[in-house]
């Protein structure tokens, strides 16, 4: 028997009855979902995107350009790390994911358990990423309160965009209406530089904050 006090506390709900009565492949489906809409939900809530499945795995993790990293030291070891943790969570959705949740696969016992297992170990995985998260946007918002107005440009190009410039890199920054810790950001650019949109290519771009 599976014990459930091991497992990460977002799977001991429904998914817990599922599996002791025996349901397995109810219990693979909804921690499989449940797990995509955790991440779903948290990348909307911070950076306004609508993602899902695999798609939201790639463009959340991806080594060179994900939304979200394992960790913010810049090794061979976190790359290969980030890397693989990407691949696992995208095949996770394409490989189990769509599959169960169009009624075309069947799980034993073994498999299931085998399954939630792994679910909570990238559950616990993504946490970690959140926590880099914030420190890492807290770090831009710090960063942002002692720049002064020169700092803050946006392009005439009509596309509700802003950039932040931050030790010679710059970043994006919707304008507009923004949720979670996003939003604060919003609130150090009161008076933006206009510069032409060419002119926006000649800065280094650095790490988007919002695609």
């Amino acid at each position: 028997m599976l014990d459930f006090t091991h497992l990460h506390p977002i799977l001991v709900t429904d998914i817990q009855s599922h599996f002791e009565n025996g349901l397995y492949t109810d219990a693979v489906r909804s921690a499989v979902i449940t797990f995509n809409d955790e991440v779903k939900r948290y990348i909307k809530s911070i950076y306004e995107l609508e993602l899902d499945g695999a798609d939201l795995m790639r463009k959340t993790f991806s080594r060179q350009k994900g939304l979200l990293k394992f960790s913010e030291d810049d090794t061979e070891t976190t790359r290969n790390v980030q890397e693989g943790y990407c691949t696992i969570m995208a095949g996770v959705m394409q490989g189990i994911r769509n599959p169960v949740t169009h009624g075309n696969e069947y799980f034993s016992e073994i498999e299931c358990a085998e399954i939630l297992v792994m679910i909570s170990h990238l559950l616990r995985m993504f946490d970690g990423a959140k926590v880099n998260n914030r420190i890492h946007l807290d770090g831009l918002i710090s960063k942002i309160r002692s720049l002064g107005p020169e700092s803050f440009i946006r392009s005439d190009r009509g596309d509700k965009r802003r950039w932040v410039v931050i030790e010679g890199t710059i970043h994006h920054i919707h304008d507009g209406q923004t949720h979670g810790r996003i939003g604060k950001l919003n609130g150090y650019l009161n008076s933006p530089r206009k510069v032409d949109g060419k002119n926006i290519s000649s800065y280094k771009k650095g790490k988007e904050i919002v695609s």
